[in-house]
């Protein structure tokens, strides 16, 4: 499986993460009202949702492709979890953790802030080290160009929130 961009979809059957759906969305895996993830995988997050998908073999689907048609922490580490199971499993708590700080402010771990805080600082045009011109790019484009930055660099964020200090400190 692997991170297309949402408008880049087309036809091709996927999964979205914490989203809507489009035409060719075989699976839905959001918390959001209305989104027709299916009863027995709801969840608080889009990120438990997707440990419940991967819980949960019957509800498997044979896609390749994964979107989300925002960018925010909970689409992204859901996406993360669906793209690398196994080093999302052995960090399951503190990812989860880390959404519902994302999403809602609410933590156990300050680690799981700490991370969710460097995110929102990598998509903040004040604070972020990506490319600047990112920011001048319409929503979708930037949207997935978050995405392609973030995904690659999560697992370094969880593993050492410390080397990103300069990120998560002030907030």
């Amino acid at each position: 499986m692997e991170f297309v961009p949402y408008s880049e979809l087309g036809k091709r059957p996927n999964i979205i993460v914490d989203g809507a759906g489009q035409d060719a969305t075989v699976l839905t895996l959001s918390h959001w009202p209305k989104s027709g993830t299916p009863a027995a995988l709801k969840r608080d997050t889009s990120v438990a949702i997707a440990f419940a998908y991967l819980d949960l073999p019957e509800f498997h689907v044979e896609v390749d492709a994964v979107s989300n048609n925002h960018f925010d922490e909970d689409g992204l580490i859901a996406m993360f979890t669906l793209l690398h199971p196994d080093f999302a499993q052995a960090n399951r708590a503190l990812l989860t953790d880390a959404a519902s700080a994302g999403d809602f402010g609410v933590y156990a771990d300050p680690r799981a802030a700490r991370i969710a805080f460097t995110i929102g600082a990598f998509t903040d045009p004040a604070t972020s080290p990506l490319d600047p011109a990112i920011f001048a790019l319409d929503y979708g484009s930037r949207t997935a160009e978050f995405y392609r930055a973030l995904l690659g660099r999560l697992p370094d964020i969880v593993a050492d929130t410390e080397a990103y200090r300069a990120f998560w400190e002030a907030p």
